[in-house]
């Protein structure tokens, strides 16, 4: 309408389908039941949960410890000694995907 020489409009708006905008869920890396984990990093006496297969793209060490000549190689649970678990929490949260 219009109201002292202005235009006023109303718009509604209603979103029936998006392209190019994909949600990431936050990963929680205390969550043994995410089927993204498959292997426990044992950091400070906690357990982290992770991906190996992901942790490898990105990691040249994770790749030789999780599919190398390495006993390691098959354990659920894999003790990381000499790593600080918070720096190590804010090093996965750099590397998976998340939209914080």
């Amino acid at each position: 309408f219009i109201k002292d020489d202005k235009i006023t409009v109303e718009v509604r708006i209603s979103i029936t389908r998006m392209e190019g905008i994909k949600f990431v869920p936050e990963v929680d890396f205390t969550d043994p039941n995410d089927p993204r984990h498959d292997v426990a990093l044992v950091i400070e006496g906690e357990n982290i949960y992770v991906s190996r297969q992901y942790l490898s793209l990105h990691s040249s060490v994770f790749n030789a410890l999780f599919y190398g000549n390495f006993t390691e190689k098959d354990k659920k649970e894999i003790e990381l000694k000499d790593i600080n678990r918070m720096e190590f929490l804010e090093m996965l949260g750099v590397i998976y995907p998340s939209y914080k």
